[in-house]
């Protein structure tokens, strides 16, 4: 009798311990999958910063061999209007 609840007590024992050492093996992985994750997101981000420029000025001198100097007038104006978009939104979100 005392055999057998040693034994239950034990497998009691290794049970709950199995459980917290998945739980903490559990808690490992989805650690890696994040970080991954945001390993992948930076790269392909990276990727995005590196061509950026060279595509916008590919992009402009293609603009301009097209429509002229008008596609400049063009890029300038919507970048003045990023800032009035800008206090546009602060505006909207005050209220």
């Amino acid at each position: 009798m005392r055999v057998f609840m040693r034994c239950k007590l034990l497998l009691q024992h290794s049970r709950n311990s199995f459980i917290h050492n998945c739980d903490c093996v559990m808690q490992v992985l989805n650690l890696y999958a994040n970080d991954g994750e945001r390993l992948f997101k930076g790269a392909t981000w990276a990727a995005h910063l590196a061509n950026g420029p060279i595509i916008l000025v590919v992009g402009m001198a293609y603009a301009i061999s097209l429509f002229g100097v008008w596609a400049l007038v063009g890029f300038f104006i919507l970048l003045l209007m990023i800032p009035l978009q800008v206090r546009m939104l602060e505006a909207i979100s005050n209220n």
